[in-house]
C-alpha cells in the first residue's frame, strides 16, 4: 500500500506529540525505518512540508510572508500581525518580512494559503478593470 506525504505526516504527528527524551527518539527512529522498508524516503521534503502545516494548524500557528517596498514600522507590523489573526481565527502568526523593490507601494500578504494584494500596482489594475 503506498501512503501519501500527508497521511505519513498525520502519523508523524501522532507518534511525535507530547513525547520527550528516548520515547520522541525510538519513535522517529521507528517512524525513518518504515520510511525505508516502504522505499519512500525520496518523500520526506514533502512530508516535512506536510507535517509542518499540520503542527502550525493544530497549534493555532499561521506563517505569513509580507512584501513591502520599505521596511516596516513596529506599529504597521502589529496592525498587520492583528489583521491576520483577526482574519485566519489563528492565535499565534509567525511573520516573515520581505523587501521586494518591484513594489512601488503598499503591502501584499501571504498568510497561509490566503493572499491579500493591497500593493499600488494591484490597486491600479483594479481601478482599471471598474473604469473600463
Amino acid at each position: 500500500m503506498r501512503y501519501s506525504p500527508k497521511q505519513y505526516a498525520a502519523v508523524f504527528y501522532d507518534l511525535t506529540k507530547d513525547k520527550k527524551g528516548k520515547e520522541l527518539g525510538e519513535n522517529i527512529r521507528n517512524f525513518l525505518m518504515f520510511l525505508s522498508k516502504h522505499n519512500d524516503f525520496k518523500k520526506l521534503p514533502a512530508i516535512i512540508a506536510e507535517f509542518t502545516k499540520l503542527s502550525d494548524k493544530r497549534n493555532g500557528l499561521v506563517r505569513a510572508e509580507v512584501a513591502t517596498a520599505r521596511a516596516l514600522s513596529a506599529k504597521n507590523r502589529a496592525g498587520i500581525i492583528k489583521g491576520i489573526k483577526k482574519t485566519t481565527g489563528n492565535r499565534e502568526v509567525l511573520l516573515q518580512e520581505k523587501r521586494d523593490d518591484l513594489l512601488l507601494g503598499g503591502v501584499r500578504i501571504l498568510a497561509g494559503d490566503k493572499l491579500l494584494d493591497g500593493s499600488f500596482k494591484n490597486k491600479i489594475l483594479s481601478l482599471r478593470k471598474k473604469l473600463s
